[in-house]
């Protein structure tokens, strides 16, 4: 048995799921069934052992995470699993208050989120725990507030505009929905931390922060740990908060997947009377760009709607490929199934 145990550690050097003491058994359904994982990743492991208080977080209960893992290293798990499990281990019953509240700087990243929370809970549908996404640009905040009638999700993910819309004026069954949010959160989940001050939303998340009980529990994501996210981690995290650092010396401090080889050029403006700063440079270094990486995956930026509509449609008939075509002038079901289309390409 001793020798099945090791060569099962070597195949998951951070454990197994279904090793984890205590974990929910629907919660473990979903994690291996539905959502196909069986071995843990280093910020999973670690994060689910500070945010529950198992083995490794210094006895106790739980305690507010400050967590660093790059992207794809099953990031969002490592913060969802422990919250829900906080959120099930406090014996409120399920459509009675907002569990889990996390906030993420973008659309398109809270809608993954929001995915991966829908199949978290999908084995626990007969307990009455579910999951709901807000954001702006997409559903309206009146369809948001029929789903809240319905039933209060257990996880709610959100941008924060949208949330603090919520919170300034809504109310669900009555009662302000930040009266809600302030006496039944459990957990706060700030994602992407550095990301959501660089993108402006300081003033909201300092917001949402006060809106919600100071007995909650906190889990905050950050790549970077810039004097901005700091400042947040001093007025949000208690003192005895754990570091879960797996952004190791040799990673890169980036959001970028560095098993990826990846390139960018910059184009001179188009008032400039180089070839490449003309209307047409842009096809000519594509097509150059095309014909020496036959594998190609390209990313096309340009600093207007109305220019990104242009080129696609220049792009279509020069370059006789495929192109997606994203930005803000399109609905958000579109940019979805744009972003998946380009995915999964």
């Amino acid at each position: 048995d001793d020798d099945d145990d090791d060569d099962d550690d070597d195949d998951a050097p951070f454990g197994r799921f279904e090793d984890l003491p205590d974990l929910h058994p629907a919660s473990l359904r979903a994690v291996t069934r539905v959502m196909g994982h069986s071995s843990m990743t280093e910020i999973q492991r670690k994060s689910f052992e500070a945010a529950t208080g198992t083995t490794g977080a210094g006895g106790g209960g739980g305690r507010d995470v400050l967590g660093r893992a790059r992207t794809g290293t099953g990031k969002t798990l490592a913060f969802l699993l422990p919250a829900l499990e906080t959120a099930l281990r406090s014996g409120d019953v399920p459509g009675s208050n907002v569990g889990v509240l996390v906030v993420s700087p973008t659309r398109e990243l809270a809608i993954q989120i929001g995915e991966q929370a829908r199949m978290l809970t999908s084995c626990h549908s007969g307990d009455g725990i579910t999951s709901q996404v807000m954001f702006g640009g997409g559903p309206s905040r009146r369809d948001d507030v029929r789903k809240l009638e319905r039933t209060l999700p257990t996880i709610l993910v959100a941008t924060p505009g949208r949330l603090n819309d919520h919170l300034a004026s809504t109310r669900v069954r009555g009662r302000p929905f930040s009266e809600i949010v302030r006496e039944g959160t459990r957990v706060l989940v700030l994602d992407e931390t550095d990301r959501l001050l660089d993108m402006g939303f300081r003033s909201d998340v300092e917001r949402i922060v006060r809106s919600t009980s100071p007995r909650r529990q906190t889990l905050l994501f950050s790549a970077t740990i810039p004097p901005g996210v700091k400042k947040v981690m001093s007025d949000t995290v208690k003192p005895d908060y754990v570091t879960v650092d797996c952004m190791h010396d040799h990673d890169p401090a980036t959001h970028t997947n560095d098993r990826i080889d990846q390139t960018h050029v910059v184009l001179p403006s188009s008032s400039t009377s180089s070839e490449e700063g003309s209307v047409t440079g842009p096809v000519k270094i594509l097509t150059k760009m095309m014909d020496e990486n036959p594998n190609h995956k390209i990313i096309a930026f340009f600093p207007t709607a109305n220019l990104t509509a242009f080129y696609s449609e220049l792009f279509n008939f020069g370059l006789r490929r495929p192109v997606i075509e994203m930005h803000s002038r399109k609905s958000q079901s579109y940019r979805t199934q744009a972003s998946n289309r380009f995915r999964n390409k």
